[in-house]
């Protein structure tokens, strides 16, 4: 299972809008922003444990992997001469240079392969479990890819192991349906979310002014509160008349 998209290692993160959704990071492309976070947590992990690699184990940040053994029987073929001192490291500013971390290549499950060697201990460890996965979560209720790898290795399983009990014709038509109801599920959760965190800033709203704003405002937010109460219980009416098809 080492370095498969069966074992591997996750990190959630969420994107609180800001920079990371300026044109000049996304280029204005769907998704770009999450993508691009999804791509940058394996290289913090390895730039955090070449750190305590450097800290506690003695072992230079930039240390280059281990040269390959020579054989001394073979012919002078044009071998490789030391070029991992300079292509093998995780730079500390100018980061990585794709010869030591790499992305991993990916097919349905993916590889999760990390590529290269060098660090200490801690970062050996790290490098067991392969390519950090991102599960990372937008402001707009987008979620990176590596969630739906995770999704459908969910649904895989599930309908391995349920699709008989469950009625379905085969483990193919089992796996579409919960997938389907899953990714449904989770994109109505994701703008839910993304609502809750806007609606909690409310309170924020006004200035630090002794209050006198945040009165003002208050009665507004009162009057907001009500309605919604008031739109909800209308909602709830129509569908109690069967009026909501």
């Amino acid at each position: 299972m080492k370095g498969s998209a069966l074992e591997a290692l996750c990190e959630v993160k969420t994107l609180n809008a800001g920079q990371r959704y300026a044109v000049g990071n996304t280029k204005d492309i769907r998704g770009a922003a999450v993508k691009k976070r999804q791509k940058e947590i394996h290289v913090e992990y390895v730039r955090k444990a070449r750190r305590i690699d450097a800290k506690y184990n003695k072992v230079p940040y930039n240390q280059a992997p281990p040269a390959p053994e020579v054989d001394d029987n073979a012919g002078d073929g044009g071998g490789g001469d030391g070029e991992g001192a300079e292509n093998g490291g995780v730079d500390e500013d100018g980061g990585d240079n794709g010869a030591q971390v790499d992305d991993g290549q990916e097919g349905e499950e993916g590889n999760n392969q990390v590529v290269g060697g060098g660090g200490g201990a801690v970062t050996a460890h790290l490098r067991k479990f392969g390519r950090i996965r991102g599960l990372v979560f937008g402001s707009y209720g987008e979620w990176s890819e590596d969630v739906d790898t995770l999704v459908r290795m969910c649904t895989r399983q599930i309908a391995k192991n349920s699709w008989m009990e469950a009625g379905f014709r085969n483990q193919a038509d089992a796996r579409a349906i919960f997938t389907q109801h899953i990714f449904k599920k989770l994109a109505v959760l994701s703008l839910k979310s993304v609502a809750d965190l806007i609606y909690d800033r409310r309170e924020a709203i006004g200035s630090n002014d002794g209050g006198e704003s945040r009165a003002h405002v208050g009665s507004h937010i009162q009057e907001m509160e009500a309605s919604l109460v008031e739109s909800a219980g209308i909602h709830a009416g129509i569908r109690d008349l069967g009026g909501d098809n």
